[in-house]
Formats: C-alpha cells, structure tokens, sequence
C-alpha cells in the first residue's frame, strides 16, 4: 500500500473489502469514499490511519459501531446513509468529539439514532 500513501481522494465504493484495514497511514488523504463496500465494522485505529480526512462516506455499509470515528479532528462531512448503527449514546459521543463536524447526512437510519445526532449538532452550532 505503500504506493498509494500520498493519494488524496479515495474512491473504494460499491467494492467488498476485506475485514482487515491497510495500517499505512494515509496523512494526505481528505476525501473517503467507501459506500456499499460491505464493511461490517471499522478497524479500531482507523482515525490513526486517516488522521486527516475531511470527507467521508460510509453510506450503506453494515456498520454498527462508530467509535473509531472518535479521533478525527478534522472531519467536517459524514455520511451515514443506511448505516446500521445499534445504541444512540455511542453515536452522539463521536459526532459531539467531531469538533469540525459540518454536516452529517444520516437518511434511513432509525429516527430515534438522527434525533441524538441532531442534538449534539445542534448544541454546537449554537455555541
């Protein structure tokens, strides 16, 4: 993976990856795309390897834990379409730690998982 380390844009979507996760680091990279790519979970240093994406999409996706997303600082967009994530507390956790968080786009995901995102956005913008 090596030869890719210095890409910017990453587009993976709509391709099976495997459950293991490159561990080079991909300090250039900004934008991720990795819709319908079958990802069950994400590797638990996944915020080390993409410290500095801005944009990521993980639309329809199986993932049911967002924590890895806790570390990237400078994560402005995320997309969430159809994710299925479990438990609401976890998922407000991320996006509260989320401090460059713009959007978050979380359509057919269950009501009650947009309502605790929506909180934590909007206690931001109104600081």
């Amino acid at each position: 993976m090596a030869h890719v380390r210095d890409v910017k844009r990453l587009y993976l979507s709509g391709n099976p990856l495997a459950t293991s996760f490159p561990s080079e680091k991909f300090y250039n990279l900004t934008y991720l795309e990795l819709a319908m790519c079958r990802l069950e979970s994400l590797p638990a240093d996944f915020a080390s390897v993409v410290p500095n994406v801005r944009v990521l999409n993980l639309d329809y996706n199986f993932i049911q834990d967002v924590s890895p997303l806790s570390g990237l600082a400078r994560l402005a967009k995320l997309s969430l379409v159809g994710a299925r994530i479990a438990k609401a507390r976890p998922l407000a956790a991320v996006v509260a730690s989320l401090t460059e968080l713009e959007s978050i786009d979380m359509r057919c995901v269950p009501p009650r998982l947009r309502r605790a995102a929506d909180a934590v956005t909007d206690s931001a913008v109104a600081l």
